[in-house]
């Protein structure tokens, strides 16, 4: 039975399958230097094998940014969390194996990133191994999770203005808490589990400042950079919103929703702000995933009946 890929991976998968449109737009004239740039920029480890991927099914012009690759390898951090899930199934070394033999048949040297991949090949060895999700969490706020399981009682009292003050306050508790003793990974961990959580209770009027907030909190947290693997994982459920269902689609969720299902991040009303909100994101890797959905849309797929 097929399994689902993990969160970075189908990320990762849909920014490189959006890559060659993004430079068919791009001048022709700044197309190596883009993907150099590219290249040398790489900083972790999660990113290797889909570029490399990339490189070789692609033109022996493009080809050249692969001399990018070893100072790229180079600065790679000693990430633990990436490290220890990113290459699962040896799919960096089978990367690498079709890109040394592409480069070999263009008549470009592979030394320079034989040596680079030996060398990474021994800090992954050494890396210290550890779960993409620690355990244990840090204990919530008080009272937050009732909170949250209160917005989907359903209640006559609870008019517009009483949801809008209730998520509202839901919000200044979460960005409120700083557990003591904690690991920066928990606490980012438990933070965003928490956000995803109002988001997904919150009715659809007042989803757009959940979803606002979120990104904010996702925009500044370093986890993009260390590990991005972790972060990826939380900003995935983000895109959900954006995303417009077919026809088919929209029988399923109506379907589920007949049949008693409580369905989450449902493509917003508010897709059309909220998409401009994340392309106008100061965040480089927000804003690339936004741009390659723009190129290559990613559909809306309704979740399985359990």
């Amino acid at each position: 039975m097929a399994t689902a890929k993990p969160a970075w991976r189908r990320n990762y998968a849909t920014y490189y399958r959006a890559l060659p449109g993004l430079l068919d737009a791009a001048p022709a004239d700044r197309r190596s230097a883009f993907l150099l740039r590219h290249a040398a920029g790489i900083d972790s480890l999660c990113h290797l094998p889909a570029f490399a991927a990339f490189l070789s099914g692609a033109g022996e012009s493009d080809l050249a940014a692969a001399s990018g690759l070893p100072v790229a390898m180079g600065r790679i951090k000693n990430d633990a969390a990436c490290f220890g899930i990113a290459d699962e199934e040896d799919r960096l070394e089978k990367a690498w194996d079709k890109l040394g033999v592409r480069m070999k048949a263009a008549g470009l040297s592979t030394a320079g990133l034989t040596a680079a991949l030996a060398s990474l090949r021994k800090r992954i060895v050494a890396a210290k191994r550890c779960d993409a999700i620690p355990e244990p969490m840090p204990e919530q706020p008080d009272g937050l999770i009732d909170r949250l399981l209160d917005l989907r009682e359903a209640n006559p009292e609870k008019t517009p203005s009483w949801v809008r003050e209730y998520v509202s306050g839901s919000l200044s508790k979460i960005e409120a808490w700083h557990p003591k003793d904690a690991c920066r990974l928990c606490v980012f961990f438990g933070k965003a589990e928490l956000y995803l959580s109002l988001l997904g209770l919150t009715p659809d009027e007042e989803q757009a400042m959940v979803a606002e907030r979120y990104l904010r909190f996702l925009e500044a947290s370093p986890e993009y950079l260390d590990p991005p693997s972790a972060w990826l994982s939380r900003f995935e459920p983000l895109l959900k919103l954006l995303r417009t269902p077919s026809q088919g689609e929209e029988e399923k969720l109506k379907d589920l929703k007949s049949r008693g299902y409580v369905l989450n991040f449902l493509p917003s009303k508010d897709a059309a702000h909220l998409r401009e909100m994340f392309m106008q994101s100061p965040n480089p890797v927000i804003a690339a995933y936004l741009e390659a959905e723009s190129v290559v849309p990613v559909p809306y797929r309704a979740p399985a009946a359990q």
